[in-house]
């Protein structure tokens, strides 16, 4: 009679463990500018101003010289074309605008 009572309560306790197990292994929701992994797997989106900015602005004052550029042979390469203003400095809106069209759908 005893072990009638306690099967419901053991099974009950069995799901709701099987549940809170599955909630902790969901893989954590990726941001939708997320930058290159360095293994080489693809990204979503373009990437986010602020991340390489973060990434190359090694003394902190918010835009990337061409001194800091130089840190991503891509980014140096590329400085003069990013640089709409030509004032040696890429700010986040010029990467910004530049991301927007190296990423347009092909037509």
């Amino acid at each position: 009679m005893l072990n009638k009572a306690l099967l419901p309560l053991a099974l009950g306790l069995l799901m709701a463990a099987t549940a809170a197990s599955a909630q902790d292994q969901q893989p954590a929701p990726a941001s939708e500018n997320t930058a290159p992994a360095q293994n080489g797997s693809e990204h979503r989106g373009p990437p986010s101003a602020e991340n390489v900015i973060a990434r190359l602005d090694t003394d902190k004052d918010g835009v990337i010289s061409k001194d800091e550029a130089a840190a991503s042979e891509r980014m140096a390469d590329r400085f003069d074309t990013i640089d709409t203003d030509h004032d040696g400095k890429l700010t986040a809106a010029e990467l910004t605008a530049f991301f927007a069209t190296m990423h347009r759908p092909q037509q």
